[in-house]
């Protein structure tokens, strides 16, 4: 029996999900999701999970939005990392001539930050960083680019979340979002699968001894 995978996020981010699910025919039903803004999320699980097995959401804001619903299902996401902040370097050096060495990023760990800049051989010195600290309010994030831009100290801003790049376009701040690579996908699907088969076999386990002991 196929499992039944919800996929929530932005359009964009749904899509490359989509076309990434279509790998999983054998084994997967993909159902998406796709809102306007990430407050989205707690309504669509609560009003979708008895259609739904699985979780997958686009990253860890409508993940941690989809924990506020009376669900008790399994949830996944994606996790943007290092290869993600390396895509949308070089889509900043292809489209625009923006310094990549003033630059403002939001919800990444440090770590990769750090970790992708000197791989590519840029100083890091001049970046500022908004880490994910388990809540993510967007109007403050909003703020942190906005205010840095508006000062000078950066020439272009990168973010993770869909919500805060549209605020800072409509702000006129150039800006760049930060999408899952598809081998991210990939991972976070197989992760999903494996876990959710893992759950039914203990269950199905369960039933067997219970089975078992009123026979007895």
């Amino acid at each position: 029996m196929k499992t039944r995978v919800g996929i929530v996020g932005p359009k964009d981010s749904v899509e490359i999900m989509n076309e990434i699910a279509k790998e999983y025919d054998s084994n997967m039903i993909p159902i998406c999701f796709e809102y306007k803004n990430s407050i989205e999320t707690t309504e669509i699980v609560e009003k979708n999970q008895h259609i739904i097995d699985i979780w997958v959401f686009s990253g860890a804001t409508p993940y941690s939005l989809a924990q506020k619903s009376s669900s008790k299902q399994l949830f996944f996401y994606l996790k943007l990392n290092g290869s993600s902040l390396t895509k949308t370097l070089l889509n900043i050096v292809y489209k625009s001539n923006n310094d990549l060495l003033k630059v403002s990023i939001d919800m990444l760990d440090e770590r990769d930050i750090l970790e992708t800049y000197h791989f590519l051989d840029i100083s890091y010195e001049q970046c500022h960083l908004y880490e994910y600290s388990g809540v993510t309010p967007i109007n403050e994030i909003v703020a942190f680019h906005s205010n840095l831009y508006n000062e000078g100290k950066v020439s272009v801003c990168i973010t993770c979340l869909s919500d805060v790049y549209e605020a800072l376009t409509s702000q006129g701040i150039p800006v760049y979002r930060i999408t899952p690579t598809l081998a991210n996908v990939r991972s976070t699907f197989n992760s999903a699968l494996q876990q959710w088969e893992a759950l039914n076999f203990k269950q199905s386990q369960l039933t067997v001894m219970l089975i078992s002991i009123e026979k007895y």
